[in-house]
This record gives C-alpha cells, sequence and structure tokens, in this order.
C-alpha cells in the first residue's frame, strides 16, 4: 500500500527557455486581444504533456487573475470535436456548473486563421464550395463564439484558471467522494440537454438509447490482447530493450513482474464479464470521460471545479462513474453503494447502468494495468533515462496502488464468477 500520496511528490518540470516564453505570450496576445492592453504577463508550464499531447501552462494576468493556455498539436483530435468539447464546456458552464470554459479568439486572428486555411486548403482539387464557410463551422462552438486559435504547428485555447485542490484518493473520506458524485449527476444533468453543432455530433450526439463506445473500445482491446503475447512475456522481452534496470531506484522492475502475472489472469474473466455488453442497449448522454480523483477540486469542504473533459464524447454515464470509484486507493463495497445512492438521489441511474458501472470499474482498473505496461516496456515505452527521481518514485507509487486494487480483483472474480450479475 502507498504510504504517501502521490499529489504530494512533486514533478520537476523544466523551466520554459526565455525565447519560448516571449512566443508563448506573443501567441496568447495575438489569438486573445484583450491581452494586448496587459503590459506584463507571466507563464508557467504546469503539465509537459498529456496523454492527449496536450501542453498546459499557467498565465498569470494582473489584476483578471489566472487562467490556463491548453496547447494542441495539430493533429491530436479533430477541430470539430475540440469546437463541440468547447460548447459543451460553455453549455454546462452557463447553467452553474464549475467548469472551465475557453474563451472566444479575437475576430481579427479568426480573419487570418480562415484566410489561411482557405489559402492551404484552395489548391486541393478535392474540395469545393464555401471553404471558409466549412472552416467557420469548424471553429465555432454552439454559441456562435470561436474559441479555438491556430498557429502553424499547434492549436491553442485559454480558459479561466479553476481553485482548489484535486482530491487525495488514498485520504478521500464518504463525505467528499458522495460530493463528487452528487457533482457529477448535476453535470451529467446539466449536459443532457446540451444541443451540439451538426459537425460535432459524431462525438456530442443527442441523448439517445445505444451500446456504449467505451464498452466497444475495450471489448476490442481485451480481445486482441487474448489472442497476442502474455504480458509476463513481453515485460521479459522488454526490460533489456528499456534498460529499465538502469534507471528503478523503486523496485518497479519487480512490481511490473507481479502486475503483467495479475493481468495474464484477469484478461480473460474481465472479457468474458464484458462481452455480453457489446449487444445491450443503455442510455447514451454527454460524459465527462475521464472522470477521476484528480480531476475534481475541492475547496473549503466542497467541489469547486472539474477539470480536463479531454475525452467528453456521448456515452454512458456509468463510465464516468465506474473512473471515479476505480481511481480510488481502497473503496468499501458500503462507500460505492453509497455513491450509487447519491447519485441517484440527484438524477435517476437504473439497476442496469449501475451493474455497468460496477463492470466497466474492474475493466478500468485492468485497463489501467495494461497501460503502465505498456508505456513503460512496450513499444509506447518513453526514454527512461529522461525521467527523474521523483517521476519514478510516482510511477512506482502508482503500481503499488494497481497491485493492491488488481490483487483484491483477481480474489473476487476467483470466489464470485458472476460478480457481473449482480
Amino acid at each position: 500500500m502507498m504510504v504517501e500520496s502521490a499529489l504530494k511528490v512533486a514533478t520537476r518540470l523544466e523551466p520554459i527557455p526565455a525565447s519560448w516564453q516571449q512566443y508563448l505570450i506573443e501567441t496568447c496576445r495575438q489569438n486573445f486581444d484583450w491581452l494586448s492592453q496587459v503590459s506584463e504577463l507571466e507563464i508557467q508550464r504546469v503539465q509537459s504533456a498529456a496523454f492527449s499531447g496536450a501542453q498546459v501552462f499557467q498565465l498569470h494576468v494582473p489584476e483578471l487573475g489566472q487562467f490556463a493556455l491548453r496547447l494542441w498539436p495539430t493533429d491530436a483530435m479533430p477541430p470539430a470535436r475540440l469546437t463541440g468539447l468547447h460548447a459543451l464546456l460553455r453549455h454546462t458552464q452557463q447553467l452553474g456548473l464549475p467548469v472551465a470554459a475557453p474563451v472566444p479568439v479575437s475576430k481579427r486572428k479568426v480573419a487570418q486563421g480562415t484566410m489561411s486555411c482557405f489559402w492551404i486548403m484552395a489548391n486541393s482539387p478535392r474540395l469545393t464550395g464555401s471553404i471558409s464557410a466549412s472552416i467557420d463551422r469548424l471553429r465555432t462552438n454552439s454559441s456562435g463564439m470561436n474559441t479555438l486559435g491556430r498557429e502553424e504547428d499547434f492549436l491553442c485555447q485559454l480558459e479561466p484558471w479553476l481553485k482548489g485542490q484535486p482530491l487525495d484518493a488514498n485520504h478521500l473520506d464518504e463525505s467528499d467522494a458522495t460530493k463528487a458524485m452528487a457533482m457529477l449527476a448535476r453535470w451529467h444533468t446539466a449536459a443532457s440537454s446540451f444541443a451540439p453543432p451538426p459537425s460535432c455530433q459524431a462525438w456530442f450526439g443527442p441523448s439517445h438509447q445505444g451500446v456504449s463506445p467505451t464498452v466497444l473500445k475495450c471489448l476490442a482491446k481485451l480481445t486482441r490482447q487474448e489472442a497476442g503475447l502474455a504480458h509476463r512475456d513481453a515485460v521479459e522481452h522488454g526490460v533489456g530493450e528499456t534498460r529499465l534496470n538502469s534507471f528503478d531506484d523503486f523496485g518497479c522492475l519487480a512490481k511490473l513482474r507481479k502486475l503483467a502475472q495479475l493481468v495474464d489472469g484477469l484478461i480473460p474473466l474481465i472479457t468474458r464479464e464484458l462481452a455480453p455488453w457489446a449487444h445491450q442497449k443503455i442510455p447514451l448522454t454527454p460524459c465527462w470521460g475521464d472522470f477521476w480523483c484528480q480531476h475534481v477540486l475541492m475547496e473549503h469542504g466542497e467541489v469547486s471545479g472539474l477539470l480536463d473533459a479531454t475525452a467528453a464524447r456521448t456515452d454512458s454515464v456509468a463510465i464516468d462513474l465506474a473512473r471515479f470509484l476505480g481511481s480510488l486507493h481502497i473503496i468499501r463495497p458500503s462507500t460505492r453503494e453509497l455513491c450509487f445512492e447519491v447519485y441517484r438521489g440527484v438524477r435517476s441511474f437504473s439497476e442496469i447502468e449501475i451493474r455497468l458501472a460496477r463492470v466497466m470499474e474492474r475493466v478500468g482498473l485492468l485497463m489501467a494495468g495494461m497501460f503502465w505496461i505498456e508505456s513503460l516496456i512496450g513499444k509506447n515505452a518513453r526514454d527512461h533515462q529522461s525521467r527523474n527521481l521523483q517521476q519514478w518514485q510516482m510511477i512506482s507509487m502508482r503500481l503499488d496502488w494497481l497491485l493492491c486494487r488488481l490483487s483484491l480483483l483477481h480474489a473476487e472474480l476467483l470466489e464470485n464468477p458472476g460478480l457481473n450479475l449482480r
């Protein structure tokens, strides 16, 4: 078990070079012209690279407060999905939810961006019609506000900085967990009335009955994995290639071996549990997508903000509940049932959705184990020499958490083969 919160282990981020810092400030002023009237702007990096590929910076504007600047690689996400996400955030913010909706870019920058895109795209013989109108539709949200800036190599957005501290999964009491559940139910209620622009309906379609996209995605990955190389073999094969031994000061290799054994044993059990849900239609509505403890901010004992809706899309609300419950270090059955009860006190939540939430909590834990194995020794492994001791400590603590949760899950499934039917 972890004895120290990962939140208390600071990860050093390289300072921003002066030239890059000045470039970012000028980018902000060009895309958000109201910043051109501010003589002094301060910017610092707060996240080097998220899994989505985005980089996040904190921009301090004297007298106006702090903002989050998010830079997206141009190929990280379709612009239509980003503008749909921005529109969804603005919709739920206007209904009183504590989310950070990106602010509009300047009209001057919109015109410049549209023209530059026009000339690039006009050279393609495959495109006809009103190209500038198509660009506007892609980059303007449902409120008629353009909130996505464009530079040569990236897209950018600016949003208010939300106050509060993330929930600590290791020291989370029932009161905080239930407050997070109540806020999630409120957000789902607000999001269910969202009317997405036509260009965004592939990700943010209106509420309807259907099969959960996350269920289908996870089942496809698990099915492929069943037929592939066992994780325990992949670990042994990958250790030499990634030189993990040279940088392992926290016993990560031994933990990875244990994790691989657990993952290999759980894949067939979880796959059998999940398979029937690929044919089960359930209510679908806009969901947060990555609602876990560190994306919930608390201040003065209340939820003060929800962070990072990058993965948001229309899905089953069970996915969000499962993600949150699965992110806790240890969760008692009584706490889980209380969370379901609190959610149902705010928004309807059927028995079939509760069953799916239980299954997807287990699926999420298994997928997390697979992710960390692949990240550390697989094809997605990063350069381990670039990790510092604090980063390795955080990885080690994360592996401890996974080993604890997956060990309990493995024992539970062996004792109760029909667990998903309860």
